[in-house]
């Protein structure tokens, strides 16, 4: 219950209290007192219906503002996927320039259909003006990306290969900022509770890497052990017995 609610409560137990000592006090007939208690009524029914009107109207603002919050939470995360995606492609192909034997055709596909997710985006539905702005600077770099991973199909020298896989990254940087400025906005839109669920499955997932890192590292010198053993009994039982 509302604490409006309760205080109008409140003010008509009062009066009504009020009435009834009035009524005692100047001793009122039966009469009197139905019409009294009649008028009372449908005061009390007044307030009611006011109270209950205002109770669903704040309800179903509160039902909007919670499925605008929602929204607003499945647009950012489905974003902060497509930032990471199209951040992994360009370090991939970024990654190549420097090796032969790459179908530069294929990466230059791969560069244009992530331009093609980015411009795919309804720009109306991004909760923020700020990565409108973003989203249209990764897409002139990845058309620039994609431009010069054409160009790479014919032999370059290494000085414009640096120079290619530093216009490959450009959107790969800019992807990365993109995704912090969405972590922001989605911390803004969550409650207390799914930050801190959040953070419990992140440490969850902290304690998992952690393990299996132990894990990895375990098997590694086992397997150092083992390939070292016999290398070193060799020259022990090749020295004479000195007794």
């Amino acid at each position: 219950m509302s604490k409006r609610i309760a205080v109008s409560i409140f003010i008509f137990s009062v009066v009504l209290a009020g009435f009834v000592a009035v009524g005692s006090h100047v001793r009122l007939t039966a009469e009197q007192w139905a019409a009294w208690i009649q008028a009372i009524g449908s005061i009390g029914a007044i307030l009611a219906s006011v109270a209950l009107v205002q109770y669903q109207r704040r309800n179903e603002v509160r039902l909007a503002a919670e499925k605008e919050r929602l929204t607003s939470q499945r647009k950012l995360n489905a974003m902060r996927a497509l930032f990471m995606e199209v951040a992994q492609r360009c370090q991939a192909v970024a990654a190549k320039v420097h090796k032969d034997h790459v179908t530069w055709e294929l990466e230059q596909t791969h560069l244009q259909e992530a331009r093609a997710m980015l411009t795919g985006l309804p720009v109306f539905e991004i909760p923020d003006a700020g990565l409108v702005m973003r989203i249209a600077t990764i897409s002139a770099q990845l058309q620039a990306a994609a431009t010069v991973a054409q160009a790479m199909t014919s032999p370059r020298p290494v000085p414009v290969r640096d120079k290619v896989a530093s216009i490959l990254m450009s959107p790969h940087d800019q992807c990365l900022e993109a995704i912090v400025e969405v972590t922001n906005l989605l911390v803004k839109c969550s409650t207390k509770e799914e930050l801190e669920s959040a953070m419990q499955t992140f440490d969850r997932l902290e304690e998992n890497m952690r393990k299996a890192r132990n894990v990895m590292t375990s098997l590694q010198q086992k397997s150092r052990n083992g390939s070292a053993g016999p290398a070193a009994e060799g020259p022990l039982s090749a020295e004479p017995n000195v007794s």
